[in-house]
């Protein structure tokens, strides 16, 4: 086959231009990203490369219009990067940022590589460019030949005015606060984001399902200029009441399963009159109620409960205010049998110590103060010496039987306990020792 001499001229140019085509598509490229931003406000300005390839440094200088913006930091860069770059404001317009690693860069598609982030200070339309001095650079600090694209900033100017109107209240547990907002300046159309609640169809200026206290709402504008605020969500207070027991620690005593239990109600109504319905729930299983302030509840299920495994009632009272707001609080109160424990040594020698015959209705500490009567409806106790004569009656026991003035030795107990759930007896001996008799 023969070629003319044009054919083969053409046929040279051609491939000239696609060698030279293909050289320049090789070349890296680092683009400012452009960006639309509002004042006062930031933005952050992407930086990104292609086909960055075999590059181990370089020295990039951006500048940018002081009158509109104000550097601030690098907001974001790559992972690589990051290891190894530095920044300086080398002056009032110009940023530099350099790195150098012994291990290349590779970056194929285009990638992110920074995030620059400006206060934007005036509105305008900005350039933002290289300076003719950035370079990317091989191991051989070599020259790499790259495409540097500039980018411009619109800035707009940022301005609204709007108001927010609260339309329902609700009450303090729940999402039922209702907010509208209503915008009277700005550049429609705007969107809303309101962080919460939820929109009617096709409403997004009414915002439903509002929780009490601080919310958020957001605007975008036209020009997608962000107007952030905060609301406070109003609620109808829910009744501030407070339950307790006669006893610090309360129990319920199974021989003696009566507890005193209070509310503040009545100090709340004798105020304001505001709580005009509650009720007490006693935990159990038989679903006991009352509607009395300050009740005093017989538990007949604690013989059972007990044995059952159960340890302990959740107590809890309800009310409910004028508004229609209500509240519950709880408070635990154990289940405990009683269980005599005889100090069956005394001395009542008038040295203040020790002077009583005493008995504990249980053997729990926190339990040790209380008086027998809590934990039997009667304790009666019989005392007799060594000859079978009784020195000692009391039909209610209280801890009071001092010895009598009998001579120092050992006498013979018999403590009867009457409870709720049947009797108990139990016996034993005791000593008297005065030192002196």
């Amino acid at each position: 086959m023969k070629f003319s001499k044009i054919s083969f001229k053409a046929a040279v140019v051609w491939f000239i231009t696609a060698l030279s085509l293909t050289q320049i598509q090789a070349q890296p490229v680092i683009k400012l990203i452009s960006d639309t931003a509002c004042s006062p406000d930031t933005v952050q300005i992407s930086i990104t490369g292609t086909r960055v390839i075999g590059v181990n440094s370089f020295e990039l200088l951006v500048h940018f219009d002081d009158s509109r913006m104000r550097f601030d930091s690098v907001f974001y860069a790559m992972n690589f990067l990051d290891r190894h770059f530095q920044t300086d404001l080398i002056s009032s317009s110009v940023v530099k940022l350099t790195w150098d690693s012994v291990r290349a860069l590779t970056i194929g598609s285009e990638a992110v590589m920074f995030k620059l982030q400006f206060t934007v200070l005036n509105p305008g339309n900005p350039a933002i460019i290289w300076e003719g001095t950035s370079a990317l650079r091989d191991a051989e600090q070599q020259l790499v030949i790259s495409e540097f694209v500039d980018a411009n900033v619109l800035i707009n100017s940022k301005y609204i005015r709007y108001t927010l109107t609260q339309i329902m209240e609700g009450c303090v547990k729940e999402k039922k606060g209702r907010y509208s907002v209503s915008v009277t300046y700005g550049s429609p159309p705007f969107i809303y984001d309101w962080h919460g609640g939820f929109l009617n169809p096709g409403v997004d200026t009414i915002v439903l399902g509002l929780k009490g206290g601080p919310n958020k709402l957001t605007i975008y504008d036209s020009k997608w200029c962000r107007f952030d605020t905060t609301f406070q969500v109003k609620v109808k207070p829910a009744p501030a009441i407070r339950l307790s027991t006669e006893e610090a620690v309360p129990y319920v005593i199974v021989q003696k399963p009566d507890v005193q239990f209070y509310s503040n109600i009545d100090s709340i109504n004798l105020i304001d009159n505001s709580i005009p319905n509650w009720q007490w729930d006693f935990g159990e299983p038989d679903s006991s109620r009352s509607v009395e302030t300050d009740p005093l509840h017989t538990f007949k299920t604690a013989f059972t409960v007990l044995e059952a495994g159960t340890t302990s009632y959740m107590i809890k009272l309800w009310a409910i205010s004028n508004d229609g707001c209500d509240t519950s609080v709880y408070k635990e109160v154990q289940i405990d049998k009683p269980e005599p424990e005889v100090f069956n040594v005394f001395t009542p020698n008038g040295d203040g110590q020790n002077e009583l015959f005493t008995i504990h209705g249980s053997k729990k500490a926190d339990l040790e103060e209380w008086p027998l009567s809590d934990f039997y409806d009667r304790m009666e106790l019989l005392v007799y010496d060594r000859n079978g004569r009784k020195v000692y009656e009391s039909t209610d026991y209280q801890n009071d039987w001092d010895g009598g003035g009998h001579a120092d030795g050992t006498y013979f107990y018999v403590l009867k306990c009457y409870g709720r759930f049947g009797d108990e007896t139990y016996q034993g001996s005791l000593m008297i020792l005065t030192g002196g008799k």
